[in-house]
């Protein structure tokens, strides 16, 4: 047991930890019961209950969760897989969005209306589409887990979901004839081939600078997204995967014969990591790699050969290869492989705009096997 003093914004609170014996862990199927307080002397007046209780050997355990209490827990046990941003990110949300509307009663007792209020909240948001997706989309997830832990009813999460905003799905990506345009307006060789080999891998800018030679079978033609590259401070280290996702990538020859001119080069002095800036540094995602880049979108612009209302990013290179899987013919199945996607709905929202419209020619397969149907009785 211990009593832990906690300073947040609405004045302090005294959070109680409750640690079950090892003989009761398996029965009760959770080692940490957490419970806050405004007050010392109830805290401790619960702590001595609690002892009393597992000196008796049975423990009750339905205890009142707050999303407050649960949201720490699922940030601490998400540290070692989510990146510095997404943890700040997350916290942000949780302060400004989820506690201020869903903390005023347990979780066990959150209904739907109260996630209808919340959504009607978010609707009425003066942030962008993508920010209320993200708003909704680390809730679902964080209740998901919450039910894991017996926080929530399951059935609730199901519903929410019909409440929850949509991401846009038109994203601005460069042609092909656009990336051919671009290439050869970035001068700097190295930054030529980083962009080009995110364009023709869908990699995203984090993953390519973190790539290191031990990620990639040259024989197999392929390569393991096993971290990301995260600078602070001056310094870098590498960092799980988003969503801590380790998967592989079968190289076309484009993507291939870039690693191995990467590999000839360093023959003489062996590196760790693939591509370098001028420094001898791992490339970081601002910088020099997004002022070349930056800058040979600019001048092709006011060449006139891409549309000035185009905001054309690091994440549009991974638009861009999609685009051109798309172009290829490839099925969207196919393209959610390869660009990693775990949920296909996601794939589906954002790139089946860019398939043409087959229906017409189906009907026409359909109306032609079918046709002794009815070509006796037209004229």
């Amino acid at each position: 047991m211990a009593i832990l003093l906690k300073n947040n914004k609405n004045g302090v609170s005294y959070e109680v930890k409750l640690y079950l014996p090892l003989d009761m862990q398996a029965v009760y199927n959770r080692q940490r019961i957490y419970k806050n307080f405004t007050n010392k002397k109830e805290a401790e007046k619960w702590e001595r209950e609690k002892l009393r209780e597992i000196e008796s050997g049975y423990v009750t355990i339905n205890e009142d969760v707050y999303i407050s209490n649960a949201t720490d827990e699922y940030i601490r046990e998400n540290t070692g897989v989510w990146s510095p941003g997404t943890i700040v990110t997350f916290a942000g949300y949780v302060r400004n969005y989820y506690v201020p509307h869903l903390n005023h009663k347990p979780m066990t007792k959150l209904t739907l209306m109260d996630f209808k209020k919340f959504n009607t909240f978010v609707d009425n948001l003066e942030r962008s589409t993508k920010t209320k997706h993200n708003i909704t989309t680390y809730l679902r997830s964080f209740l998901k887990w919450s039910h894991t832990k017996n926080y929530i009813e399951e059935d609730v999460i199901r519903e929410l979901g019909h409440y929850s905003q949509k991401a846009e799905t038109i994203r601005d990506f460069l042609t092909m004839d656009e990336l051919k345009m671009a290439l050869p307006l970035i001068e700097i060789e190295d930054v030529r081939d980083v962009i080009t080999f995110m364009a023709f891998t869908g990699m995203r800018v984090s993953e390519v600078c973190g790539l290191r030679f031990c990620d990639i079978d040259f024989n197999k033609h392929n390569i393991t997204v096993a971290s990301q590259i995260y600078y602070e401070s001056g310094s870098y280290r590498l960092i799980p995967p988003k969503c801590g996702n380790i998967s592989s990538i079968q190289l076309n020859q484009v993507a291939y014969t870039i690693l191995l001119n990467q590999k000839q080069k360093h023959s003489s002095e062996p590196k760790d990591f693939v591509f370098y800036d001028y420094r001898g540094m791992p490339f970081r995602k601002d910088g020099y790699l997004k002022y070349n880049f930056e800058k040979a979108i600019v001048q092709l612009q006011d060449q006139g050969l891409l549309d000035p209302k185009k905001n054309i990013t690091f994440h549009s290179l991974r638009h861009t290869y999609a685009s051109m899987l798309v172009h290829l013919n490839e099925n969207i199945f196919t393209v959610q492989h390869l660009l990693r996607h775990k949920d296909f709905k996601l794939t589906y929202n954002t790139y089946a705009h860019m398939y043409p419209d087959k229906k017409p020619e189906s009907f026409n397969k359909l109306d032609n096997e079918f046709s002794f149907l009815y070509e006796n009785k037209t004229n």
